[in-house]
């Protein structure tokens, strides 16, 4: 090699750095069929969330602030999962399919969702709800994460849906079409937005329009992107280093254990701007990292159960529809209506039918989309 040539080679790695450059083959952990453990954890979040919304009937705080660390870990798979098919399409391909990725993500979100909606709706007039065109409005444009939630509707858990709709209207592009910007983007907007939450619970101005506009920053970039972008940038970290987080120990699943209670105890301590669920959610990401790459070890084998993994492809379904049969269920001045054990196993029934009768059609069609196999 002439000395021109290491001169070159020093400059390219010096304007653009390897984080921040496209990835230009896939790692091993997308060459698989499908990436290991995430349905696992997809099991893991929805049981916190039933566990959470259950005690609400019992007014057990301790329990039910543990549905939104499920909610988090949804919310650090998405972006883990979503930034990671994106980066696998754009390698194999060299460009991104904007098109096919909102039609698969219309396919698989919209049907039961809006199913789900269509149900709430004849309940509504059957048991005398009395719910607001807002209950109704809200979570059928995905804004439900602006509502108030002070009187909590039927929807109320579309906020979640919400956030991640949101998401998805500005960040694939960003990914699509520089991963250099998107990262930088990333890196940027998580602080950004501790400084907004920050700034929304503690600044009020008196003034109508800078308390509008604050308000809508706050709902739409504070409820939850955050924890998004730091699954989706581990994604990136995972992509480019994948050699750093392979473990070669019997102590593996103490390791994993030890990060899951790491993420369970920042979320659970109030930091200065909240900054504790960011570092939660960066530990949760870091927990799915090490066991996707690590094959060996008890939690593993866990995540990756038949049994949990049906679980976990259930997990969307079982969201979508448990709000009905947690609390405040509709049909509760019925004889046993507002039995848990019975109500938990109408829920069951209703996910497996919603799944098997009416989803699968909509997945299928999905699949004529998808461009990476």
């Amino acid at each position: 090699m002439t000395s021109t040539e290491v001169n070159h080679d020093l400059n390219t790695t010096t304007e653009k750095p390897p984080f921040f450059a496209e990835v230009n083959e896939l790692p091993p952990f997308l060459k698989q069929k499908y990436v290991p453990s995430l349905d696992g954890f997809r099991a893991f979040s929805i049981i916190l969330v039933l566990i959470a919304h259950i005690s609400y009937n019992y007014n057990n705080d301790t329990l039910a602030k543990y549905g939104t660390f499920g909610v988090n870990v949804f919310f650090v798979i998405s972006g883990f999962l979503i930034t990671s098919l994106l980066i696998k399409e754009k390698v194999t391909y060299k460009s991104v399919s904007l098109r096919n990725f909102y039609i698969r993500r219309f396919l698989r979100i919209l049907p039961v969702a809006y199913l789900f909606l269509a149900v709430l709706f004849a309940l509504n007039f059957i048991f005398k709800l009395n719910l607001s065109a807002a209950s109704f409005l809200r979570p059928l444009f995905f804004v439900e994460n602006f509502g108030d939630h002070s009187s909590y509707t039927l929807a109320g858990h579309f906020w979640s849906l919400s956030v991640e709709e949101q998401f998805y209207l500005i960040f694939p592009f960003l990914i699509a079409r520089s991963l250099k910007n998107y990262i930088i983007t990333a890196i940027a907007l998580i602080p950004g937005i501790l400084v907004i939450t920050y700034v929304y619970f503690h600044l009020h101005t008196n003034l109508l329009i800078v308390d509008f506009i604050l308000n809508v920053i706050y709902h739409l970039l504070g409820n939850g992107i955050s924890i998004i972008l730091v699954g989706s940038l581990a994604a990136i970290f995972l992509c480019k280093y994948e050699h750093l987080f392979i473990l070669k120990s019997k102590y593996i699943a103490l390791f994993q254990i030890l990060l899951m209670a790491l993420s369970f105890f920042f979320f659970n301590h109030r930091l200065f701007m909240n900054i504790n669920s960011t570092i939660s959610a960066l530990f949760i990401a870091l927990s799915i990292i090490y066991t996707i790459v690590n094959k060996e070890g008890f939690i593993f084998q866990i995540l990756n159960n038949k049994y949990v993994r049906y679980l976990g492809t259930l997990s969307y379904s079982i969201y979508i529809w448990q709000e009905l049969f947690t609390f405040k269920q509709p049909w509760a001045n019925l004889p046993y209506g507002n039995s848990v054990i019975l109500n938990l196993i109408l829920l069951a029934v209703t996910a497996v039918a919603s799944y098997h009768l009416y989803e699968k059609y909509f997945l299928k069609l999905k699949a004529r989309f998808s461009t990476v196999k």
